[in-house]
């Protein structure tokens, strides 16, 4: 069974991320941050796939992100943002050049994020 880690800040978003992914038989960790996702993987190693927030408090997904491909350069992660101070796509921009495997602009349809997780796991 493949694992992914969804980083999501909003509760209700991320219990629906975690419930889809369940119900498609991946084994699903959460996490409310960049922070507390790292304490996740230091507990049971690294996931076949990152699902990442951009914007979070205590530590956003650009700073996770740097650090996972510092561990693994080749992990897959998927990054998801309706933007903040400035729009999704700049956001987007930023961590294409730092070689995220994908990108979803919220608000996104479920199938939207099936087949991008099927696609990198």
């Amino acid at each position: 069974m493949k694992k992914i880690l969804i980083v999501e800040d909003e509760p209700d978003f991320r219990n629906v991320l975690y419930e889809f992914l369940e119900y498609k038989e991946f084994e699903v960790s959460v996490a409310i941050n960049g922070k507390e996702a790292l304490k996740i993987i230091e507990e049971n190693g690294l996931p076949d796939l990152v699902l990442t927030d951009l914007i979070m408090e205590e530590m956003e997904g650009i700073e996770l992100i740097s650090i996972l491909k510092k561990m693994k350069e080749d992990i897959k992660i998927l990054v998801m943002s309706g933007g903040g101070k400035i729009n999704a796509d700049s956001y987007f921009k930023i961590v294409k050049a730092i070689g995220v495997s994908g990108m979803l602009k919220k608000p996104f349809k479920l199938d939207e994020l099936l087949k991008l997780v099927e696609k990198n796991i």
